[in-house]
This record gives structure tokens, C-alpha cells and sequence, in this order.
């Protein structure tokens, strides 16, 4: 008996709540049965019910929060993956059953954008300057790339790497790498046409594009690991954009058997040998529609 109440057990019932697996959820107990009988199998068949439905709406409730939390988590997932991922690519991915991070060989086209001088410059102005600039040096980069499928790699300084073709496949890799440099060196005009009229120290652009076979996928250790692509022709894309002049863009020599772009006729194309041990030629290009003088070849 409860001494503060005066409540008297007299009888008691209770039966187990399992979910669907059988694990144990909780318990219900029923007291001193109306009339003061004693509980029968009819009360025990109608509580192990009540528990068995009180366990699935439990268990049901839980799925909904864990539900409720993946879509949180999976719409913070895709607002990160955008800033990086063409929407037409991501939706793929989201489509795709394959796992992206395991490793493969096959051809895509990376590209490389630097900004010049801006070391030097990023001395001379304050740190909110040098955020401000950079950001609309990178915004515009960033826009164009994934405008034409592109997929942002990484930074590396004042320096953007951009994969076509990765993580999902594309065979027009090598046009949309093309079609994007040169919308990018006709923007960066625009943008430092801007700068000039504000007093802020005007900087090219170089880009160094190289297409052929890599290895694609998550590298790394368990600790920390990126998404990106080895492999000699990403070397090359890093040098060509090394030794590109400021505002012009530097590509490797199967680009211009891959790329309709140039067959089609749209870019003046001049061929330059002997570049960086590789025994094929890498050719510099401009292209007049956009205002931009012809590139002719130099050697490194």
C-alpha cells in the first residue's frame, strides 16, 4: 500500500513491448483489475496487443526522427555538394548505385586557373581587400566551371583545379573544359575592366588544361580524404597553367582531337613541340568572337 495515498496493489498485470526485432522497448503494467477480480487470459491477450502496438508506434515515432534528421543532414549535404557540383551532375550522383569513391582509370580533362601577381599584391591591402578580390576572382571561375559541368577539385592558394568528366562521366569532357576557359578569360576582362575604374591593381589569369587517362576517387586516410584525380596528365595541366601568358589559356595535345570545338574551327590554334618531356605538341589558343587576341606558341 502507498502510505501517502492510500493506494492498495491488490492485483497486477504487465506484458513485455517488443519491435519488429524483438528487442525489448519498454514494459505496461495494468493494476488492481475493476470489480476486484483477478486478471484472465482475455486481459493478458488484449495488454500483450496494447504493448505490441505501443512498441511499432514507438519504434515508428523513432524512424521518423532518424527520417526527419537524413533529410536535415541530406539537404546541408547537397547545399555543400552545389557550391562544388554542377546541378545536372549532382542529380546524376544521386541517381547513380555506384560508389564514386573507389578508385578508376579512365579519360577526363582537368583544368587549372591561377591568379597572377596576386601574392604580391595581397601584401599591399588589407585583409578584407584580399578576401574581396579573391572572391570575385573565384565566384566567377567557380560559376562558369559549373555552368559547363564541371566539378570543383580544390584551391591551391589563389589557384582553382576543376574536373570535367569526374565524378560522373561525360564524353563531351574536353568541349566543356574549352567553351569555359575561354568564357573565363572574357569575364576576367570584364572584371578587371571593374577593377581598373576602382583603382585596384589589375591581375591576368593563366589556365592550363590537359585531357588523357587518370586515376579518379577518394584519397587519403581514414582520419582525412579527398575526391580527386592523380596521374601524369594531371601534372601536365598543372605546368601548362605554369607557363601559360597571363590571360590565356595553355592545353595539351589530345584536347584538339577530342574537343568539336576546335574541329568545328572556333579557336585559332598554332603548334608548339618539345613541351615538358612529353613528345606531343601542346598548343596555346585564343578565340577573336569573345575579343580576344590570338595566342601564337612559345616554348617553355
Amino acid at each position: 500500500m502507498d502510505r501517502t495515498t492510500g493506494f492498495r496493489t491488490r492485483n497486477i498485470l504487465g506484458a513485455p513491448m517488443l519491435n519488429p526485432r524483438g528487442d525489448l522497448t519498454g514494459v505496461i503494467e495494468v493494476l488492481n483489475k475493476k470489480g476486484g477480480r483477478a486478471f484472465d487470459a482475455v486481459d493478458e491477450y488484449i495488454l500483450t496487443s496494447l504493448a505490441s502496438f505501443a512498441a511499432v508506434a514507438i519504434e515508428n515515432s523513432k524512424l521518423f526522427e532518424k527520417l526527419n534528421e537524413n533529410i536535415v543532414l541530406q539537404k546541408k549535404v547537397q547545399s555543400y555538394f552545389e557550391k562544388y557540383v554542377s546541378p545536372e551532375i549532382l542529380e546524376r550522383i544521386q541517381k547513380d548505385d555506384r560508389d564514386i569513391t573507389l578508385p578508376e582509370r579512365y579519360e577526363l580533362t582537368v583544368m587549372f586557373v591561377d591568379l597572377r601577381g596576386f601574392t604580391p599584391v595581397s601584401e599591399s591591402i588589407t585583409p578584407e581587400g584580399v578576401r574581396a578580390m579573391l572572391n570575385e576572382y573565384a565566384e566567377s571561375v567557380i560559376n562558369i566551371a559549373l555552368r559547363y559541368k564541371g566539378t570543383i577539385d580544390k584551391f591551391i592558394g589563389d589557384g582553382i583545379m576543376i574536373l570535367f568528366g569526374a565524378p560522373v562521366y561525360q564524353s563531351d569532357h574536353a568541349d566543356m573544359a574549352v567553351l569555359a576557359s575561354l568564357e573565363m578569360l572574357y569575364a576576367h576582362r570584364n572584371i578587371m575592366e571593374g577593377w581598373r575604374k576602382t583603382a585596384k591593381p589589375e591581375l591576368n589569369i593563366g589556365i592550363g588544361i590537359s585531357s588523357g587517362q587518370v586515376v579518379v576517387g577518394e584519397v587519403g586516410s581514414d582520419i582525412r580524404s579527398n575526391y580527386t584525380v592523380i596521374g601524369h596528365n594531371v601534372n601536365v595541366g598543372s605546368r601548362l597553367c605554369s607557363v601559360a601568358d597571363p590571360g590565356e589559356a595553355l592545353f595539351n595535345w589530345p584536347i584538339s582531337t577530342l574537343t568539336s570545338t576546335i574541329r568545328n574551327g572556333s579557336g585559332s590554334i598554332r603548334r608548339r613541340s618539345g613541351f615538358w618531356g612529353n613528345t606531343r605538341s601542346s598548343r596555346r589558343w585564343g578565340r577573336d568572337r569573345w575579343g580576344l587576341s590570338t595566342r601564337h606558341s612559345i616554348r617553355s
